[in-house]
């Protein structure tokens, strides 16, 4: 079924990623317009398509079918025409003759059985680096969506930056106006505007950035959509420890190392296979000028008196060896990035939670009262400047911090093997305030 699967997503990927890629740049955009507002689905579905590192591992799969094919080939037999005696004395020589000879290399050891077994081993091994690599691309496709869904955030905060600092701008004008402050906090407030307004064209760049990166994940130089549409503030219930232990028997990386044990195992019946001598059967017609016809029939057998094959079977063992120890390797550093992704997860939930729940609905109460107090002239403008800046800060911190858990989530996918999914629309999510 995997099979299957993966031989449907190379067409798709040859079909629509590859020779969408070789239309104008005029076309690409046009055609790119039309998809508006993306959601992660959609994104993912595009790089499937159209990401040409996944187009290339496709490719490799396909040729190592193409091993397994070759692989299954019996050697060709031998034709060989022989004149002899030709141009001589016919006395001496006693006239020339013609041999016509077919010849057939049969295998003794079994080589083409374990040609077949190594071959299939390592479409096996391609077929993991597919998975891994599949896994790799819509992780940081997924990424990189997450990245803009941020982006847009921060611009939002950003606009209504400005516009709570346009507001304050104008009371402090207004109060200075009527003489109740000094005009320096009216210079205060219009540098506090410029800033907030330094700060939109920074979160402008850095999303421009951040979809561009999202594009390029589906080989487009430019982005053309829209935006992207999720709900960031969606945070998903954080999986057990143990259940996470579980499910890392699914990551590719692992099962990519079991395949080439496999493999290294097939390759060293290969080489065994090869230590013993092939025999080389051949029958054929002889032509005398004479007239007189006569069969004839060899055997070739190679005697093994230098060449046993030892050193290429000593190589074989140890690569089998080495496969080995990289499975344990690869296991070790596997679970070790299983804890560390787990506990960013844990602390990024943490930090969610402490920041929506309590930070930012304590930092806009006391902006809110401070802002009242000073219109009413409770409060100077100082005050008023640093609950404000304590708000925006909250507010980023907040965002910062859902950005670092779907981050999170998404390794933790990604080295469980689980194909990504919206983490940004499951359920158990609190709207943020």
């Amino acid at each position: 079924m995997r099979r299957t699967s993966c031989i449907l997503i190379v067409l798709f990927t040859l079909h629509f990623g590859v020779a969408a890629k070789a239309q104008t740049h005029s076309s690409d955009v046009s055609d790119a317009k039309a998809i508006g507002i993306l959601t992660l689905t959609n994104a993912l579905e595009l790089a499937m398509s159209g990401n040409p590192e996944l187009a290339s591992a496709a490719r490799e799969l396909l040729a190592r079918d193409g091993r397994v094919v070759q692989a299954r080939a019996l050697p060709n037999p031998e034709i060989s025409v022989v004149v002899e005696n030709f141009g001589g004395d016919d006395v001496v020589t006693g006239g020339e003759q013609s041999t016509l000879q077919v010849g057939q290399l049969f295998e003794l050891g079994g080589e083409r059985s374990a040609r077949v077994q190594s071959a299939r081993g390592a479409r096996d091994v391609a077929h993991w680096e597919y998975e891994s690599k599949r896994l790799d691309v819509l992780t940081r496709a997924r990424q990189a969506f997450l990245e803009v869904l941020a982006g847009q955030r921060r611009l939002e905060l950003a606009d209504e930056s400005v516009t709570v600092s346009e507001e304050v701008a104008r009371a402090v004008a207004a109060r200075v106006e009527a003489g109740k402050v000094s005009p320096i906090e009216q210079t205060r407030a219009e540098v506090a505007l410029a800033t907030e307004r330094i700060d939109r064209d920074r979160a402008k760049s850095e999303l421009s950035s951040a979809r561009t990166r999202l594009a390029a994940m589906w080989g487009s130089n430019s982005p053309a959509f829209d935006g992207v549409a999720g709900d960031l503030a969606a945070v998903p219930v954080v999986p057990s420890y143990e259940s996470v232990l579980e499910h890392a028997v699914g990551n590719p990386d692992l099962s990519r190392w079991m395949a080439a044990i496999v493999e290294r195992e097939s390759a060293v019946q290969l080489e065994r296979a090869r230590a013993i001598p092939d025999v080389t059967l051949a029958g054929g017609i002889r032509r005398f000028e004479l007239g007189d016809d006569a069969y004839i029939a060899t055997a070739t057998i190679p005697l093994p008196l230098f060449d046993r094959n030892r050193g290429a079977l000593q190589e074989a063992r140890e690569r089998l060896a080495g496969a080995q120890e990289d499975q344990r390797a690869a296991d070790v550093r596997i679970r070790q990035l299983l804890a560390e992704t787990y506990e960013r997860l844990v602390r990024a939930d943490s930090e969610v939670r402490n920041i929506r729940d309590g930070m930012v609905p304590g930092a806009e109460s006391v902006f809110a009262a401070v802002s009242e107090g000073y219109r009413l002239g409770k409060f100077g403008y100082l005050e008023v400047l640093d609950t404000r800046r304590t708000l925006a800060a909250a507010r980023a911190q907040l965002v910062r911090a859902q950005a670092d858990f779907h981050h999170a989530f998404a390794e933790l996918d990604r080295l469980t093997g689980k194909t990504p999914i919206d983490t940004t629309d499951r359920s158990n999510s609190n709207d943020e305030k």
